[in-house]
């Protein structure tokens, strides 16, 4: 990502929708597949791609959380939230972590930036305990490549239906598998092909007045409510939670 692309989300990420919106999805997933009260301690979470910390700081207090990410202007700015357990890791070469090791991993918006995707899924499963989870959240859609995907250093979009078999083959079992964020899938396809005619290089992540952000972090968390009931045929972005199988 780039380097200026970190300070924006530092100042983003409390308020901003779209950041509010995917926190509260990670929380639903979290309070629906972590099955916290059959864990004997706080659940040990690790958290790939930890960007600026704000994630691990609202979770710490509640679980024993290690964040990783390779940039150090990231961990910089995770330190500015508080967080306690941060660690400068290169995932392309793996998880420094004992087998069997932790309850849960988060990894969203971090897949897509891993050259060898299929090897990192192999190390989570390795490092995540029997029938813990991975929860995982990726941009959906190839057609939905723009400069912006370039700018956050993005290899590839995902198919929803494709992310889940790759899970599949890692001996993951899928819990949840669908689309979401439909509700900015249209604009944001407009804006991208308005913003490549122009040239125009800048953030997606736009600034907008009170009530229009309130509004859209409405229509954001009511996505969410409706894709951990219904499938979803569409989204900007996918996400899976696998079980790691006990056999």
């Amino acid at each position: 990502m780039e380097p200026s692309l970190y300070e924006e989300m530092y100042d983003m990420e409390v308020n901003y929708w779209w950041h509010r919106g995917k926190r509260y999805l990670i929380h639903r997933l979290l309070e629906k597949y972590l099955h916290r009260s059959s864990l004997p301690h706080r659940s040990r979470l690790l958290i790939l791609g930890v960007g600026t910390g704000y994630l691990q700081a609202e979770l710490q207090g509640e679980h024993d959380v290690v964040g990783l990410d390779f940039s150090h202007l990231s961990l910089s700015f995770c330190r500015l939230r508080g967080c306690e357990k941060l660690a400068r890791v290169d995932l392309e070469q793996g998880l420094p972590f004992a087998s069997n090791h932790f309850d849960g991993i988060l990894a969203f918006d971090v897949l897509e930036h891993i050259e060898d995707d299929e090897q990192l899924l192999q190390e989570c499963f390795r490092v995540l305990k029997p029938g813990a989870c991975l929860f995982l959240g990726v941009p959906a859609f190839p057609s939905m490549w723009s400069q912006w995907d370039e700018m956050l250093h993005h290899k590839r979009r995902y198919r929803r239906k494709e992310l889940a078999q790759q899970f599949r083959s890692h001996r993951f079992d899928v819990l949840f598998d669908n689309y979401y964020n439909a509700v900015s899938f249209v604009p944001a396809f407009m804006i991208r092909k308005i913003k490549k005619w122009r040239r125009d290089t800048s953030s997606e992540f736009i600034p907008m007045p009170d009530a229009a952000n309130r509004l859209m972090t409405f229509l954001f968390q009511a996505d969410v409510l409706a894709s951990m009931r219904l499938s979803l045929p569409f989204g900007l972005s996918c996400a899976v939670v696998g079980r790691k199988t006990t056999e």
